[in-house]
């Protein structure tokens, strides 16, 4: 029968009430392997058949089938946590004697598609994706690529995500600010888009209305905020657009760690103390914020618990026939304190 136009795997997997992994491996003639019943073979062959959609067949034997796992992050994602993430998959799979090759492959953001050849089953067996920009997880949902697939920090239908609670980030900074009795208020962010960046920024702008409302201030007023690119000079560029919004008494918020470098320094050019006159928290908690000067206070995420929890997803993904797009996990965030916004005593 020839593919119609338009039908894909998840069109298979919603027709015959199964998840697209499922599915995938119906149709990739691995149900046996991954226990998958017989009945719900037949359940999404007749699913395929009637949609007509024929599946892409690996030209690998079975013997050849890869046990690689691939983790794909963009470049510019800081190292500290890619190899803190990474030995936490490693640990994972010696601990469970898996027998599992794992590989990092870098990326260029926006440009994740460039890399699908090595997200098939005939190099692949499973995929972890960090760092994803809006049009690396648009790539992701349009495509079928015959594998589990756990994201991290990003969330798409049909597969399983890793987070973390980023709104409660932006709670959390705005409270301490509030604690710290500073009076105004600002953030700086990368010039692109992410779901995190954004969940930070309005977890951070709803827990300011929300202080403001119950002290009887003006809930309308906007945060002054700066867009650069993510690194050094982005972080000092963003500062020269924020500086006429700058006043003593300021909490500055900077969503990723790239930036925070170049902040520091641009305030203290422009003649602020750090954190005499404005106060800094950034998000990452990398290993350069405890060298700088002022060391710098920081949102970090429990970076080795994720990553276990994306390989225990791929592991069950290759052994039992789950609905990996039902896997789920929420993780909490610790803000580590240090001289550029010291912790509020009780």
């Amino acid at each position: 029968m020839a593919r119609k136009a338009g039908v894909n795997l998840t069109h298979v997997a919603l027709k015959s009430g199964v998840s697209t992994t499922t599915a995938s491996m119906v149709l990739s003639d691995r149900w046996q392997e991954f226990r998958i019943a017989p009945a719900t073979r037949d359940q999404v062959l007749a699913a395929a058949d009637e949609l007509g959609y024929v599946a892409k067949r690996s030209k690998a034997k079975a013997s050849q089938r890869s046990r690689l796992w691939t983790i794909f992050a963009p470049l510019d994602f800081d190292a500290g946590p890619t190899s803190e993430f990474f030995r936490g998959v490693y640990t994972y799979v010696e601990d469970e004697g898996l027998g599992v090759e794992t590989v990092v492959f870098p990326f260029e953001r926006d440009r994740l598609r460039d890399k699908a050849s090595w997200m098939r089953p005939d190099f692949s067996s499973g995929a972890i994706m960090i760092g994803l920009s809006d049009e690396d997880l648009a790539f992701v949902e349009s495509e079928d690529f015959g594998i589990p697939i756990v994201l991290v920090n990003r969330v798409a239908k049909n597969w399983p995500s890793v987070v973390t609670d980023d709104y409660e980030v932006g709670n959390r900074v705005m409270r301490h600010f509030d604690e710290r009795g500073l009076t105004q208020v600002a953030m700086i962010m990368p010039d692109y888009t992410t779901r995190s960046q954004s969940l930070r920024a309005v977890g951070f702008q709803d827990t300011l209305r929300e202080l403001r409302r119950a002290a009887g201030g003006d809930t309308s007023a906007e945060i002054p905020q700066a867009r650069a690119v993510n690194d050094y000079a982005g972080g000092r560029r963003a500062v020269e657009e924020l500086i006429p919004h700058l006043t003593p008494s300021t909490g500055v918020f900077v969503l990723y760690d790239h930036m925070v470098g170049g902040v520091i320094h641009g305030l203290q050019e422009h003649g602020f103390t750090v954190p005499g006159d404005i106060e800094v928290v950034s998000y990452g908690n990398s290993a350069v914020n405890a060298l700088m000067r002022p060391t710098v206070t920081s949102v970090a995420a429990p970076i080795a618990q994720m990553s276990r929890d994306c390989a225990r997803a791929l592991h069950q993904a290759s052994t039992v026939a789950s609905d990996m797009g039902s896997f789920s996990r929420l993780h909490d965030v610790e803000i580590i304190f240090r001289e550029s916004s010291p912790e509020t005593s009780p």
